[in-house]
C-alpha cells in the first residue's frame, strides 16, 4: 500500500462509519417512537361508561351495580375478551403523536386497507367515521373503527398532541360501556358519545 492512498482509505472508512452510525441512530430513534406500552390492569385504564339510548333509570342503576361490582378477574376477562392486549401493542395510533402525524398515519392506513383485498382488510383497523371537537388543539377526536375489531376510538388531545387514545369494543347497536386506555395518561377526557 502506498502513502498516497492510505489518507484516502481512512477517510473513506470514517465515511461508512459515520454513515452506519447515522443508520443505527435513527432506527433506534424509530424504535422509541413506536414502542407499545405496556398494558396493566391499573384502575385508571378503565373508565366506566353509562350509555343509555332511552334513558331508562333502572338501566342505569344496573349498570351502577356492574360497576361497583367489577372485580380483577372481571377485569382480565375483559380485556382477554376484546383483545386489548394484542390492540394496544398494534394499534396505529399512539400517545405523544402530533395531529398532523396522527392524520398521516391514517391517510397511510387507509390507503393500505382500500389497496388490500377482503381477507387482508380483516387483518386491517378501518377508521371509519369521525368526528373531531378540537379548539386550538384541545379536545377530542372520535373514530368508529371496524375490520380487525369493531372499536369506539376517542382521542384526548392537550396542545396539539395526543395525551391519551382510549378504545371501547362495541358497534352501532351494542356497548361494553368500558373504556380502556391503550397509550398515554391521565383520565378519560372523550365525549362519551356513540354516533
Amino acid at each position: 500500500m502506498t502513502p498516497r492512498l492510505l489518507p484516502q482509505r481512512i477517510a473513506i472508512m470514517a465515511s461508512i462509519l459515520a454513515l452506519g452510525a447515522t443508520v443505527w441512530c435513527i432506527s433506534k430513534r424509530g424504535e422509541r417512537v413506536t414502542e407499545p406500552t405496556a398494558v396493566t390492569l391499573d384502575n385508571d385504564r378503565l373508565h366506566f361508561q353509562h350509555f343509555s339510548v332511552y334513558g331508562d333509570p333502572e338501566e342505569k342503576v344496573r349498570f351502577d351495580q356492574f360497576v361497583a361490582q367489577f372485580d380483577d378477574a372481571q377485569r382480565r376477562e375483559y380485556l382477554d375478551q376484546f383483545a386489548l392486549h394484542d390492540i394496544a401493542r398494534e394499534f396505529p395510533v399512539h400517545a405523544g403523536m402530533t395531529i398532523e402525524e396522527l392524520d398521516h398515519t391514517l391517510v397511510l392506513n387507509e390507503k393500505q386497507f382500500h389497496a388490500a383485498d377482503f381477507e387482508k382488510q380483516t387483518t386491517l383497523y378501518n377508521f371509519g367515521w369521525e368526528k373531531r371537537n378540537l379548539q386550538n388543539g384541545d379536545g377530542s377526536i372520535y373514530y368508529w373503527v371496524n375490520f380487525k375489531h369493531l372499536l369506539h376510538c376517542d382521542i384526548v388531545v392537550r396542545s396539539g398532541t395526543i395525551q391519551s387514545v382510549w378504545v371501547m369494543p362495541g358497534n352501532r347497536e351494542w356497548v361494553s360501556g368500558i373504556y380502556f386506555r391503550l397509550s398515554g395518561k391521565g383520565p378519560y377526557l372523550g365525549r362519551g358519545q356513540i354516533y
